[in-house]
């Protein structure tokens, strides 16, 4: 009688070193597992009140943000499932500048969500087709919460209005006062007629002119782009020129841009078309640092700045941030001018209407849409937590708010979490206060949370490759050649 051991699965088809979890190890699992993980990272992270996090990355530089894209960015994410999660909210960033933190909070509650059914006996494939009828539907209910419009791109009133939420995300208190200022700025470099806007891309280039025909010209200020020598500084000094350094070919660009002037290389007296004209150029000091200012007082400028200050340089960096975020919402209002109501009122009544859907639909597909809208209560529970409230209390008042409202039209379902709780409540309504969120961000969010959800599910096996790389260096010097065992 002769015993048989089975061998490993797959042993012998990889070089050793290779790693392979398949659906017998529990891979589906342990893919949510680690997406989870990495959710609930940036979940406390989420809306006005969202704690911000510490990360020192691989070069040992601290950054103190509550920005998931930037928290991600900066954390080095190995586990091929999370990376797909990351790489959806980088498809986000790319694509609107906001709710990054929205695509990885909802990723992983769908897919915290699929875990249950998966566990209640449900196939994977049922789950996928189930999402994907979700998605469809959510988009579609999306399109009818629609309760404002930016009207008139040049408004300052009206772009504030998109803006202030999004700038309260990380720098709630402040985001009136920053709204405006994002809206100002933007309109002064606005392009008056968009469709002929062409950006000029031409390198700068050193200005050397020979001196007298500078001055014979009308110039009398000079931006060089390196060094000036001494010759030609003593006769610039002569002829009563003032000439400035500006060693940053990014600064330089945008210098060109202020005044109209054109980046020269040759020799000689420029063109009068070549030059630029400035009102002021002053040095002053600005937070005990000696500035040179050129400003424009009365013509429209191409472009504009905006001098922030701070006790930190930290939080100097996050309320960057915020502005950054600010500009990229005027940017997607120029693709879609949509607002939906914020504070969790648009993600309420996705719940309402998904679910009332998967009371509709027949088969096993109708166990994965429900949990499909049951996952978007992560929003107002979350937003609920992170301001101190009774999360399970709100969301029960929220519940009964929007069920009060099943005889009313769609675009007053409005009733969001008030995070400030000022009448008790912890509700409020968000088109009144002006809460808005951009209707094209979160159509993306949704779409881009869905798929990586979806795609994460559909993986049943992970092979890993041994990592490349020779031998280690030692730690202490050794006698003879590092590379002998002694």
């Amino acid at each position: 009688m002769s015993l048989s051991i089975p061998n490993a699965p797959n042993a012998g088809l990889f070089k050793q070193g290779y790693q392979n979890y398949d659906a017998e190890d529990g891979a589906v699992i342990r893919n949510i597992d680690a997406c989870r993980t990495i959710a609930q990272t940036v979940q406390t992270s989420l809306g006005p009140y969202g704690r911000n996090k510490i990360v020192i990355n691989h070069l040992q530089k601290m950054i103190l943000t509550s920005d998931a894209a930037t928290i991600l960015r900066e954390l080095e994410v190995v586990h091929p499932a999370a990376k797909l999660l990351v790489m959806a909210s980088q498809q986000q960033e790319a694509e609107m500048g906001d709710a990054t933190n929205l695509v990885i909070v909802l990723a992983g509650e769908l897919l915290k969500k699929a875990e249950e059914l998966i566990r209640m006996g449900l196939k994977t494939s049922d789950i996928v087709l189930g999402y994907e009828k979700a998605q469809l539907a959510a988009l579609e209910t999306l399109e009818q919460l629609v309760c404002d419009k930016v009207e008139d791109i040049r408004s300052q009133d009206e772009l504030s209005k998109a803006i202030r939420t999004v700038v309260a995300a990380k720098q709630s208190g402040s985001e009136d006062f920053l709204a405006n200022l994002v809206a100002e700025a933007v309109l002064a470099v606005l392009p008056k007629n968009p469709a002929n806007f062409n950006v000029d891309t031409a390198e700068e280039q050193q200005v050397e002119q020979i001196i007298k025909e500078l001055y014979d010209s009308g110039m009398r200020v000079v931006v060089a782009g390196s060094t000036i020598g001494e010759l030609a500084l003593h006769y610039l000094n002569r002829y009563n020129i003032l000439v400035i350094k500006v060693l940053s070919k990014f600064e330089l660009r945008r210098l060109c841009r202020v005044v109209g002037a054109t980046p020269l290389a040759r020799l000689g007296a420029p063109m009068p078309d070549e030059m630029g004209t400035i009102d002021v150029v002053e040095t002053m000091e600005i937070g005990g640092d000696r500035v040179t200012v050129f400003r424009q007082e009365n013509e429209q400028t191409r472009t504009a700045t905006l001098v922030l200050r701070g006790a930190t340089q930290n939080h100097l960096d996050d309320v960057e941030r915020a502005i950054d975020d600010g500009v990229n919402v005027v940017k997607a209002i120029t693709r879609d001018a949509r607002l939906v109501p914020g504070a969790g009122a648009t993600e309420m009544q996705l719940v309402e209407k998904i679910k009332a859907i998967a009371e509709k639909t027949p088969g096993l597909a109708q166990y994965s849409i429900r949990k499909y809208a049951e996952a978007f209560e992560v929003i107002p529970r979350t937003l609920a937590e992170s301001a101190g409230l009774d999360a399970t209390e709100v969301l029960a008042k929220l519940y009964v708010a929007h069920a009060a409202q099943k005889g009313r039209k769609d675009d007053e379902w409005t009733v969001g979490v008030d995070i400030e709780n000022e009448d008790g409540s912890g509700t409020l309504d968000a088109k009144e206060e002006g809460i808005l969120d951009l209707w094209v961000s979160k159509m993306w969010a949704i779409k881009l949370a869905t798929e990586a959800a979806r795609t994460v599910l559909s993986v049943d096996q992970i092979i890993v490759a041994r990592q490349a790389g020779g031998p280690k260096m030692p730690g202490k010097a050794q006698q003879g050649n590092w590379d002998q065992d002694d």
